[in-house]
């Protein structure tokens, strides 16, 4: 059994001329059945399918705008326009603000109670209007051994929008959200290898010919350096949010095991795709 998702601002099925269901905004499903297929099987891709992260929040939407002004030349996205998605973000983010507000600490649990304040901070240093997602930055600066440590950022993060979201595969492109998903589905392993080579240029990009002066390892360099001068938003983050689950006193750069079992994590996927890359030429 398998399923084709795409997402429709509306859809329609008719049989023998009668429509005999449609919908708005959502999602249409194209569902292939073969013989053998059973309850369990549908069972299985309908809860994979709810689960499906397909819809934008305001913020989102709004990147998704800005990002792409060729594919959205009238300014909105799922019937509703720029000015209104941020009208909506706007009106959303007053009422949490009047809610977390109203809500007492008083009965709560310490680890509650600090959930509580973490939600209140992290409204109150947001912004009163979203601010868009969409890279600001050229992927191709991305060499420049000269560019400075912000600049650098930017033109990282542009290189997943424009290779990363790009993914040429079986002569059609698809984002890398969409390769990883495909990854749990394919079988055929030259399908998966052919998947896996789609993100060479991506790798490329961020990591050059893995030489100790790629971009990438520049930006981290450079990003060490700036933090040992000024607080890190990652070590603030770290603090905030790591431990409410474990409220203690952490020791000295304990947190920092947490953090660098994260990063391994991310580069662990690059790395995979390296030695992919470079296995199977």
């Amino acid at each position: 059994m398998r399923a084709l998702v795409q997402r429709v601002s509306e859809a329609s099925v008719e049989v023998e001329g009668r429509v005999t269901g449609a919908i708005g905004t959502g999602l249409l499903v194209l569902l292939g059945v073969a013989d053998g297929d059973g309850p369990k099987d549908a069972d299985r891709l309908a809860e994979k399918v709810v689960r499906l992260r397909c819809f934008n929040d305001a913020q989102g939407a709004i990147s998704l705008i800005d990002s792409d002004p060729e594919g959205y030349p009238d300014r909105s996205w799922a019937d509703r326009s720029r000015d209104t998605w941020q009208q909506l973000y706007a009106a959303k983010r007053a009422e949490l603000a009047r809610e977390l507000g109203k809500l007492s600490v008083r009965d709560l649990a310490p680890t509650e109670a600090r959930a509580v304040h973490l939600m209140r901070a992290a409204v109150a240093e947001s912004t009163a209007s979203p601010d868009s997602l969409a890279p600001v930055g050229h992927c191709q600066d991305a060499g420049q051994a000269r560019l400075a440590l912000q600049p650098l950022q930017q033109a990282l993060y542009a290189c997943f929008a424009e290779l990363g979201n790009n993914l040429e595969f079986e002569h059609a492109k698809v984002t890398r959200v969409a390769a990883f998903e495909l990854l749990t589905r394919l079988e055929e392993p030259e399908r998966r290898k052919a998947l896996f080579m789609a993100f060479v240029p991506l790798w490329q990009a961020l990591n050059g010919a893995d030489e100790v002066h790629s971009p990438y390892r520049r930006m981290v360099r450079m990003a060490a350096a700036d933090a040992q001068t000024k607080a890190s938003p990652v070590d603030a983050a770290a603090r905030n949010n790591v431990w409410l689950a474990y409220p203690m006193n952490p020791a000295p750069g304990q947190y920092w095991v947490l953090l660098v079992w994260l990063a391994l994590g991310v580069a662990g996927v690059f790395v995979q795709l390296a030695v992919t890359a470079k296995g199977k030429k």
